[in-house]
């Protein structure tokens, strides 16, 4: 309780002073102060048992740069306004554990709920925790408060500004046929096990695919197209050893990590991201194929835990995945180097990141 240990001293110095000079005048100040010292003690208390907060995100997804709403819920169960009160917020990123108060200074709070809002503008991609921690009610003179503790959290989730990567795509890597129990929807395929569509035979169909029991009831022949698989003939690596002196390139990092595969989406090439989860001691795999596994993929990446490794994860993955062949590895380590295969392709720089991501093509 702020100022209590002041006003306490005050009084006792003005005992001394009654005391030392026989001061009716300081004694009865002292008196008065003490009265003011335990009214003041007693609605603190009171107060901290009649009020109650919690605070709502509305939009618990923003981008980078924009303002993010956050409501204050304030419930006061007293008939007696409360003339003075804050509300002392942390703003914690997950990621980098960087953390900022800010303070909402409230207008009188009659009985009843009322809901108070301010604005947050949160510059990097990531989850942020919105926390607040504490209630400061002052008493009736604005000198002395208490805290009612709170530690209500709520979750703003920034999204990453996408930058385009220039990709060109090669024969091989559309033409990949790989194991998936993924099928396209608009062309076939040769995959036996799972039927794309029965249609009219044409000049040159084989003989081997007509359907036979379907041709029957048309009295025309009928022939099957077997499915194409939608596999994955790229998996990217995001290869974090946890070396300190990179960790100003986390946000970069996943910056770049994050532009690389929605490139590769827009592209048309589906693919697999990777990384090493120390938390669960094992690969973490994330299939990129559309919009939403692409925020999936995002959210986990934000979230993850990113913690020191001496796992080697493309040896890891190919005893893992043993039987899930690709065309081309790609790389991107915690220096931002980025490699195809085991030939470096760029290093981004962080202070040129957007420069770097969209001047480099990357040909698989």
């Amino acid at each position: 309780m702020s100022n209590f240990g002041f006003l306490f001293g005050i009084i006792l110095y003005l005992i001394y002073m009654g005391w030392i000079y026989e001061s009716v005048g300081f004694m009865t100040l002292a008196y008065m102060t003490a009265v003011l010292f335990v009214l003041s003690f007693f609605v603190i208390i009171y107060r901290k048992y009649t009020i109650k907060g919690k605070i709502q995100v509305p939009i618990g997804i923003s981008e980078i740069g924009k303002k993010n709403t956050i409501k204050l819920i304030v419930t006061n169960k007293s008939p007696i306004p409360l003339t003075r009160i804050k509300a002392v917020l942390i703003v914690e990123d997950t990621l980098t554990k960087a953390k900022r108060k800010c303070v909402m200074r409230l207008p009188v709070v009659t009985k009843g709920t009322h809901t108070f809002e301010s604005s947050v503008i949160l510059n990097n991609a990531g989850n942020y925790e919105i926390i607040l921690k504490s209630l400061r009610v002052y008493d009736f003179t604005g000198l002395f408060y208490g805290k009612v503790k709170v530690a209500k959290t709520k979750v703003i989730q920034i999204m990453p500004k996408f930058i385009d990567v220039p990709v060109t795509l090669t024969e091989a890597t559309k033409n990949f046929y790989g194991e998936s129990d993924i099928y396209e929807d608009e062309r076939a395929g040769h995959d036996n096990s799972e039927l794309f569509q029965v249609r009219e035979f044409k000049a040159g169909d084989r003989l081997q695919n007509i359907h036979w029991k379907m041709s029957a009831k048309q009295d025309d022949l009928m022939v099957k197209e077997q499915a194409m698989p939608k596999s994955c003939p790229v998996v990217l690596f995001l290869d974090y050893k946890g070396d300190k002196k990179y960790n100003k390139n986390m946000i970069a990092f996943m910056q770049a990590a994050f532009s690389i595969s929605f490139s590769l989406m827009d592209a048309g090439c589906n693919h697999y991201v990777t990384w090493y989860n120390s938390a669960d001691n094992d690969l973490v795999r994330v299939r990129i194929d559309s919009d939403e596994s692409l925020y999936y993929y995002i959210e986990l990446v934000m979230k993850n835990k990113w913690m020191a490794s001496s796992e080697d994860i493309a040896v890891r993955y190919k005893e893992k995945y043993c039987m899930e062949p690709y065309v081309w590895k790609l790389t991107l380590d915690e220096s931002l180097e980025l490699k195809k295969q085991d030939e470096t392709i760029i290093k981004y720089s962080p202070k040129e990141l957007e420069k770097d991501i969209s001047s480099v093509e990357i040909l698989l």
